[in-house]
């Protein structure tokens, strides 16, 4: 008897042994395969923000509905283009992450527009690939929707545009986007861009919330569903590749999303880059606290360089 209890005790000892196995198998795939899976199509989803009714109109501006096609990919982009005939100098403005043409600058992009327009400048305005009324697509932080701002100067060109008056100003997310397509593309002759970061991956570290353990199998799924790695994204990589074209940094040392050390690596990057460092406003925020200052500065920068 005592026998037969040892090994019934034995027996049930390996039972709870196997379903603590069991447990710790089903619990590493949900850390590590299905809370990623969820968390990536999280991180690169964009929200979609865009006002029908705030038009280059509202600022007595004359403009076109247009159809971009990006490259590699030929996704279709809508945007604006906003003439200033006799002008020969074009500028493509590209907005931030969960922006559109019309939100940007909360909500004063198109005011932006309408004052370099008054300084001579050709307008595009176009909403980047997951934004605004573009077609869904992820979040790739400048490793994809650089294609929409290459569409855009092809787009300029095939209008007949000619190289060496083609400029582009990029916020935030849309920074990366206008310096990745800038390395790509050699007829993008002068970029501005404001609260840029560096790399993407040490901001994922400290603004996503998520730890480590997690953060690592998240990156993983993003390049397994969507095919690209986020940690590819680094502009200060490819800044150095646009020289000698004229960059204009624009950051302000109150940036808490995109700390003024991101500005500090790109123009360490890019040495003769033209820099305004501000004290104050908070990311992205510098034309709303500046405007008159902001429009200024920026139109000056792309009429000095672009012909």
């Amino acid at each position: 008897m005592e026998r037969e209890a040892s090994v019934a005790r034995k027996s049930g000892f390996t039972r709870v042994l196997l379903w603590v196995g069991v447990a710790i198998i089903i619990l590493l795939v949900i850390v590590f395969l299905v809370l990623p899976f969820i968390i990536a199509g999280i991180l690169t989803t964009p929200e979609r923000a865009f006002s029908a009714d705030l038009t280059p109109a509202r600022y007595q501006l004359s403009y076109e509905d247009i159809k971009i096609t990006a490259r590699t990919d030929g996704m279709p982009i809508p945007g604006w283009f906003i003439p200033s005939p006799g002008s020969s100098k074009a500028v493509v403005m590209v907005h931030g992450r969960n922006q559109s043409r019309t939100s940007e600058l909360y909500g004063r992009f198109v005011e932006l527009a309408s004052l370099l327009h008054q300084g001579g400048l050709n307008i595009i305005m176009l909403d980047l690939r997951g934004h605004g009324q573009s077609p869904s697509a992820q979040y790739s932080f400048g490793l994809r929707d650089r294609r929409d701002v290459e569409g855009a100067v092809d787009w300029l060109l095939q209008k007949g545009f000619k190289e060496g008056s083609i400029g582009a100003l990029g916020i935030s997310l849309g920074a990366a986007s206008v310096i990745g397509a800038a390395a790509e593309e050699p007829r993008i002759s002068a970029i501005a861009e404001e609260s840029g970061f560096a790399e993407l991956s040490p901001l994922l570290k400290t603004q996503s919330g998520l730890p480590p353990f997690l953060l690592t199998p998240t990156l993983w799924m993003v390049q397994l569903r969507f095919g690209y790695d986020l940690n590819q994204s680094q502009p200060v990589r490819e800044i150095g590749v646009i020289a000698p074209r004229p960059i204009f940094i624009i950051h302000s040392t109150s940036d808490e999303l995109v700390p003024i050390e991101n500005a500090r690596q790109l123009l360490a990057a890019y040495p003769s880059a033209e820099t305004w460092i501000l004290s104050g406003p908070e990311h992205a925020r510098s034309f709303n606290a500046y405007p008159e200052e902001y429009s200024q500065r920026v139109n000056t920068f792309f009429n000095k360089y672009l012909k």
